[in-house]
């Protein structure tokens, strides 16, 4: 019997958008009855993963058999550790994590315009991560870096996941993450719903 927590790392989609963006419209209609709602939205909107496409590279070594969806082995750490952080990874051979997450504590400017003007720069630990090669990294800001950082990461196959929430209270741990974006084929980024679970098995 599973005994864990579960927590929810994704963001309710509103129309909260980076600067230029298309905007969030959820218009209900009226169809013999039902209610039936049009929905109009950014591929990098709320919660979001990052394709190779988003920077121009083919998405053809992510097509098929549910390779977008980003599972595995988990571990969060505050963006004033990362460094320390990786470098115990590669002391340590034995210790090995599928999705990197790097908690900011951007996130609780969630909604205001703090939260765009705030920044991060990945890029001096770009290649120790690289060394590491998880299959994502995520952060709780708009944006994990330049167009470089992003460049970097998904042409090495590694999935960006972008305006994660609760970090805070992932850090320092080990959990299981699931990350299931919207199915849609060939597409630059898309909403995705991630989730984290810290388990307790009987």
């Amino acid at each position: 019997m599973f005994e864990g927590k579960i927590i929810d790392l994704s963001h309710e989609i509103t129309n909260f958008t980076y600067p230029g963006d298309p905007e969030f419209k959820l218009n209900p209609l009226n169809v013999e009855n039902y209610t039936i709602s049009e929905i109009k939205l950014g591929s990098h909107i709320s919660t979001h993963i990052d394709y190779p496409k988003h920077v121009g590279i083919d998405n053809n070594n992510i097509e098929g058999d549910s390779k977008d969806i980003v599972i595995g082995t988990g571990f969060c750490v505050n963006i004033k550790n990362l460094d320390e952080f990786l470098n115990q990874l590669h002391a340590d051979k034995t210790r090995k994590i599928d999705i990197l997450l790097i908690n900011t504590n951007i996130s609780k400017y969630w909604g205001r315009k703090e939260y765009i003007e705030k920044e991060i720069d990945i890029e001096p630990y770009l290649d120790d991560i690289l060394n590491i090669s998880p299959k994502a990294v995520g952060v709780d800001c708009a944006s994990i870096g330049n167009y470089e950082v992003h460049k970097e990461l998904l042409s090495n196959g590694i999935f960006i996941i972008e305006n994660l929430n609760n970090l805070e209270k992932l850090e320092n741990k080990y959990f299981t993450f699931v990350g299931l974006p919207l199915k849609i084929r060939d597409v630059d980024g898309a909403p995705i719903r991630a989730i984290s679970f810290i388990e307790n098995l009987k």
